[in-house]
């Protein structure tokens, strides 16, 4: 038997898309769970900026250039300024 989650809220299990690495290939991402990141995109650029080590140039995936980039792109798929989308595996209600 599988155990219950006893809270009213929806739990998913999703795999995040803005971390994913991005390659040039015929598949597209095609997100089903969007998340409005609008009030917290200049945090997440800051926190981002002060991993220096962690940090790109501006034409790679993972500089805080491309993140915004994309993060603005999510955001349009669901009429936001900026969005994070994610692929959801399992939902678990």
């Amino acid at each position: 038997m599988r155990p219950r989650i006893a809270h009213w809220r929806q739990r998913y299990s999703c795999i995040g898309e803005a971390r994913a690495v991005e390659t040039l290939s015929t598949q597209e991402f095609r997100g089903n769970f969007y998340v409005d990141i609008t009030d917290y995109l200049q945090i997440e650029l800051q926190a981002l900026r002060l991993h220096a080590s962690q940090v790109r140039e501006p034409e790679f995936h993972g500089s805080p250039e491309s993140l915004e980039l994309t993060s603005r792109l999510r955001g349009r798929e669901i009429s936001v300024d900026s969005a994070e989308g994610f692929i959801t595996l399992r939902a678990i209600f």
